[in-house]
């Protein structure tokens, strides 16, 4: 039987700060006590060893950020009946609203919940995030789709 949910996070710490910033994410994320697909870019820190450790984990080898979400949600596709995705540098969403956003979910399991930014905020937002952001957007729903 699959898991009513599954998190599906990917990264790349290409310097020790980024690395840092990843490992508390995920250990937030690893107290909701839910299945994690990590989809990694040969990120090269010390504390990836310690992220392997979380018995919620497991870690997979990406190239490319599009690809590693794809991965994330191909592995997470079969082990959950649905996917929550977070970024892996949102550590105050992980610590402060990921429990409330998944309940809230968890009670009326229908349909595709996202989180979403303010129009003002978004438009802040380099170009090239805001087409990655509308990516992610596309590939949940063509994935959610079948």
């Amino acid at each position: 039987m699959k898991q009513p949910i599954v998190i599906a996070i990917t990264s790349w710490a290409r310097n020790k700060q980024e690395g840092e910033t990843i490992l508390k994410t995920i250990t937030e994320l690893n107290n909701l006590e839910l299945p994690i697909i990590l989809t990694d870019e040969r990120s090269k820190f010390s504390k990836l060893s310690q992220i392997r450790k979380l018995k919620n984990l497991k870690v997979f080898k990406g190239s490319g950020l599009d690809a590693r979400i794809k991965k994330s949600f191909f592995e997470a596709s079969h082990i959950g009946q649905f996917i929550f995705y977070l970024e892996s540098d949102k550590i105050d969403f992980a610590k402060n609203h990921a429990r409330v956003f998944v309940q809230e979910f968890l009670k009326n399991k229908e349909g595709m919940m996202l989180a979403v930014r303010s129009k003002k905020g978004f438009h802040k937002y380099p170009k090239y995030q805001k087409i990655m952001e509308k990516f992610l957007w596309e590939s949940s729903v063509a994935l959610f789709r079948g």
